[in-house]
């Protein structure tokens, strides 16, 4: 289970399946999307283990993992997002899986 609040992230979520680079450039819209992404998760107690850590969308973890915020945004920038994140049904809180 990942983010309980996935569906209240305003705005367009298509930078979060577009192009992570663009022209050997990491692209300034997934990048920008990308920080929308940590300010909106990190605002919600709910969803933060350990003062600065939340699961981390990588299609690499899956949201298996807890991870800091940076380690999150290297992990994003090589591997995108989990497949669906952008529509995901399976909101559920954080902590309850714990």
């Amino acid at each position: 289970m990942c983010m309980s609040w996935l569906g209240e992230m305003e705005g367009d979520r298509s930078w979060m399946y577009g192009p992570r680079y663009v022209n050997k450039r990491m692209n300034p819209t997934f990048v920008k999307g990308v920080e929308g992404f940590f300010e909106y998760a990190f605002s919600i107690q709910e969803n933060i283990i350990a003062g600065d850590r939340i699961r981390c969308p990588c299609a690499k973890c899956g949201c298996t993992r807890w991870l800091d915020k940076e380690t999150i945004g290297k992990h994003l920038m090589k591997s995108g997002f989990r497949p669906f994140y952008d529509r995901s049904e399976e909101h559920t809180s954080e902590l309850q899986s714990l």
